[in-house]
């Protein structure tokens, strides 16, 4: 009876693979659990792999397995084998990525400044402070001024707090909101950009002398921004949402676009 593609490839490569880890980690027991771990690996992967005559390669790497970690003061010689190979490079929290192809008995030399920015969740903690204004609740309110706090985490999930009021004709009116979302961002040189999402609500409040009018806030909607490094843990940044709230007006559910801009700085963690 034939066997299966992966009782086929571990039978053709599992002793090299094996003999590979041994040399590599120097020790038998870890190397019989890496060489594990590479045929899980094929397993969960099955169906992407290629002719067992041509699989040796994406064994060994497997699916977004790391084969190097080289800090960003060392230099490194990896020996791989002949193929495509992506190279992703972390530095200052910014993501770089790229392809090299390496042939038989050739060396390649690569530097993360040959590699191009790429869309990923941040990998820094930044805290911001902003001022800017949105449109307000009121028709005929006009751009009502406020602050934003921020904190974005290493895995691109965000969290913000932002209120504004302003004085109408015989009214004052008052939000608070706060919010959750995910983002995504680009860096090049000194400049950085992001878009995502958040999703959130709080509360406005209309105050006159009597009556005092108050509605509760949900809203979503998405949020872009560009910031420019002044030194290495500031940097001046703008940004601009655009959620759609529902809420009560004149005793009524409705659902408005609240557009609003800030102007601040993010400050890394």
């Amino acid at each position: 009876m034939a066997d299966d593609p992966l009782t086929t490839l571990l039978r053709r490569y599992g002793p090299y693979i094996y003999a590979r880890c041994v040399r590599l980690l120097g020790d038998r027991s870890a190397a019989e659990d890496a060489t594990q771990e590479a045929f899980m690996r094929v397993h969960r992967h099955l169906q992407k792999a290629p002719d067992p005559n041509q699989a040796l390669a994406w064994i060994e790497l497997g699916r977004d397995q790391v084969i190097a970690e080289v800090t960003a003061d060392t230099h490194a010689r990896i020996a791989v084998q002949p193929g495509r190979y992506a190279i992703r490079a972390s530095r200052d929290g910014r993501l770089f990525a790229g392809q090299v192809e390496v042939a038989i008995g050739g060396v390649r030399s690569v530097s993360s400044d040959a590699l191009a920015p790429t869309l990923v969740a941040s990998t820094t903690r930044k805290g911001g402070l902003a001022a800017g204004g949105g449109a307000g609740i009121a028709d005929d309110l006009g751009v009502v001024p406020g602050a934003r706090i921020e904190l974005v985490t290493g895995r691109g999930l965000s969290f913000a707090l932002d209120a504004g009021s302003r004085a109408g004709s015989g009214f004052r009116e008052t939000s608070l909101r706060g919010a959750i979302g995910y983002r995504l961002g680009l860096t090049r040189g000194a400049w950085s950009a992001w878009a995502g999402l958040e999703a959130g609500g709080g509360a406005v409040i209309q105050s006159r002398q009597h009556p005092t009018a108050y509605s509760g806030v949900l809203s979503a909607g998405g949020l872009a921004g560009i910031a420019l490094e002044a030194t290495r843990r500031i940097a001046i940044a703008a940004a601009a949402t655009l959620p759609v709230e529902w809420l009560k007006r004149d005793g009524k559910a409705t659902l408005i676009l609240v557009p609003a801009g800030w102007l601040g700085v993010a400050v890394r963690l």
